[in-house]
């Protein structure tokens, strides 16, 4: 609560008094604000703090673990100042120390994209790091969010929404997690070209792919499953390559 949530609640949860919280929140909030949201904006880069997503100056979303987004947020949370390390640790979800916080900066430049991360984030001696470049706050208007759709030769198009996550067969919303939604934006984005296991691993789970490493195909078949209920959209298996998307009409 002192760091800025409405509300919360201890596990174990009782349904029932979760609906009723989330009912109570929605009469305190004003609708003006419930259909913006506002993100963090800097070289091009936006960082949703409540979706825990960022996307690059190209609006492709970039997978990042709960360390690295607890780490980022806290950086662009306090623009050109020299946080500590000690403060980026507790920023940190679950085990933490200052060479953690070494290395998941590491692990944030290469996201960001070397060397223009450098014009970013700057370590400065052992003070501990600092974002460089200005930050400010843009907010996105639901509903005027950027949207993509896969034509299938009737009204059961897919639909991506970049700015909400969100995923739709025809008007129905697909339930998806974070990495089955940047799955299938990045078959998606490639216009049925086949994605292979290394860039997917990447994007989807921030990781290099390993041979022995199947979460990835996990993945998809889960997403696989989520998608049947429109026969026309289709992950293939690409063999000894990845995936691909395609749309078919019936």
């Amino acid at each position: 609560l002192e760091m800025g949530a409405d509300d919360y609640l201890p596990k174990p949860v009782s349904p029932r008094e979760l609906l009723a919280r989330i009912r109570a929140l929605q009469r305190r909030y004003p609708a003006s604000r419930a259909a913006t949201r506002f993100v963090f904006e800097f070289e091009g880069w936006h960082l949703n703090p409540v979706r825990r997503v960022l996307k690059n100056p190209r609006g492709v979303v970039t997978s990042l673990s709960l360390g690295e987004f607890g780490v980022l947020l806290f950086l662009v949370e306090h623009p050109q100042q020299v946080i500590g390390r000690s403060d980026l640790a507790r920023s940190i979800e679950g085990e933490n120390s200052d060479r953690n916080v070494d290395v998941l900066i590491g692990r944030i430049k290469q996201k960001l994209g070397a060397p223009d991360s450098e014009k970013m984030i700057s370590r400065v001696g052992d003070a501990g790091y600092m974002l460089v470049c200005p930050v400010t706050n843009v907010a996105e208007v639901a509903g005027n969010a950027l949207s993509a759709s896969a034509a299938t030769g009737d009204d059961a198009g897919i639909t991506l929404d970049a700015a909400a996550c969100e995923a739709r067969i025809g008007e129905r919303l697909l339930d998806l997690t974070f990495s089955e939604y940047t799955l299938l934006s990045t078959l998606f984005e490639a216009q049925g070209h086949p994605v292979s296991k290394e860039e997917l691993s990447q994007q989807v789970l921030g990781r290099p792919w390993r041979s022995f490493d199947r979460s990835i195909d996990v993945h998809v078949s889960n997403l696989r499953n989520k998608l049947s209920i429109e026969p026309s959209i289709v992950i293939e298996t690409i063999r000894k390559v990845g995936y691909k998307l395609r749309t078919t009409g019936k």
